[in-house]
């Protein structure tokens, strides 16, 4: 399966691989307590305070099943895999190197 993400204002042939986008972060998922945890609860809030959704609770290191719903809802609208971990490739959503997946043949 081919993954290909969208970028605006970029040829699909000038996107760097997937393999180096977000690489270097931590795979967080329920039951971790970490600060990258507060790192990614404060850019979830952010997007979606942008979206118009419900906010994740901000100041929390926990991940716990509040924060795997806002994950799993944040991917799901993204064009993610709404698995609740963060992943590379949620990451880089995160991260303002993605704004939305697009997929060939199938999901991620």
């Amino acid at each position: 399966m081919h993954r290909q993400a969208a970028v605006p204002a970029v040829q699909r042939d000038e996107l760097p691989p997937v393999h180096i986008i977000g690489e270097n972060r931590p795979t967080l998922m329920r039951g971790v307590r970490a600060n990258d945890v507060l790192e990614a609860r404060g850019k979830i809030a952010t997007s979606e305070l942008e979206a118009k959704h419900a906010l994740v609770t901000p100041g929390n290191d926990f991940f716990d099943d509040e924060m795997h719903a806002h994950v799993t809802c944040t991917q799901d609208r993204v064009g993610l895999k709404p698995d609740g971990i963060i992943g590379p490739l949620t990451w880089s959503y995160l991260d303002g190197l993605l704004e939305t997946v697009q997929t060939q043949g199938g999901g991620l």
